[in-house]
């Protein structure tokens, strides 16, 4: 897939640099929190089947021409992207105390990928990046920025017997703030060029299936919380599914002209569309007690 100049500059962290060499990913964590602070993290990773094949392909021919010059049989046997080992390497991306539980691959005629389970015991030590970038699929390490913000929690007992959890998001960039609203001032000759008809179909196709969301689940009756996004014992701390943006034609031509080089920038930006779930609060509580 030939990477559109739709970003042409930056990408909205490793999130779009994963899109624009992927097409789609479709990414959900759920950490489930028990009264005493501890619990599990399930997290699902899945890929286009194009995409699969590409990869699979590719690292077939780069283990045949390794076999080439190797006795080693292994060498030129077709990889398999979702093993437990992919999924025992994405522990240490949770934070510190995060155990590998198990793993199962899914696939289906749209998505292909792998959902692991992690334990955890106290969710003060776990944090979550908003960026999929340690997927663990061998190839899909991108550099890093050097700038990490993950989500964070804090936790506490009350002498009552609740829970407190703290959702600690990392704070905008006052600059992407600024950039978005700089927006208005009129688009400059890449945005231009990015927003003719064929790349706009370029990048609705590109963004077709994109999904990203993480969420808590508690293990008990939920008491009070500033979280909006909520259904029953589940609270949604992100979320942005693309078929929404794509979905509203108006907004699409002016993310299309934004051209959000981080993902800070898209998430101001983002917050606007219907469906789209992004709280921007620095701090979430939510208090609760067990069945």
């Amino acid at each position: 897939m030939e990477p559109c100049n739709f970003f042409a500059h930056r990408s909205i962290g490793l999130v779009l640099i994963l899109i624009l060499f992927t097409g789609c990913i479709n990414t959900e964590t759920v950490v489930r929190l028990n009264p005493d602070g501890s619990g599990r993290i399930i997290e699902k990773t899945l890929f286009s089947p194009e995409f699969v094949q590409q990869m699979t392909q590719m690292f077939k021919g780069m283990a045949e021409q390794f076999g080439q010059n190797s006795s080693d049989d292994k060498a030129a046997k077709e990889p398999d992207l979702f093993s437990e080992e992919t999924a025992r390497k994405r522990v240490t991306n949770f934070g510190e105390g995060v155990t590998f539980v198990s793993s199962h691959k899914i696939k289906n005629a749209d998505w292909e990928g792998l959902e692991a389970i992690f334990e955890f015991k106290d969710i003060r030590k776990v944090h979550l990046s908003e960026n999929p970038q340690q997927s663990g699929v061998p190839g899909l390490q991108a550099p890093s920025s050097g700038k990490s913000n993950p989500t964070t929690f804090e936790f506490a007992r009350l002498p009552n017997g609740n829970s407190v959890l703290t959702v600690v998001n990392p704070p905008i960039e006052k600059k992407d703030r600024e950039q978005a609203d700089n927006d208005s001032e009129g688009p400059s000759e890449s945005s231009e060029s990015s927003n003719s008809p064929q790349n706009a179909e370029a990048v609705k196709k590109m963004f077709a299936g994109f999904r990203i969301a993480s969420s808590i689940d508690v293990q008990g009756t939920i008491l009070r919380t500033n979280i909006p996004y909520r259904e029953e014992s589940r609270l949604t701390l992100l979320e942005i599914d693309f078929a929404q943006l794509l979905a509203n034609e108006e907004k699409f031509k002016e993310f299309q002209k934004l051209q959000p080089k981080t993902l800070d920038e898209a998430k101001v930006f983002l917050k606007e569309v219907k469906g789209i779930k992004i709280p921007l609060d620095s701090k979430m509580l939510v208090e609760f007690r067990g069945r």
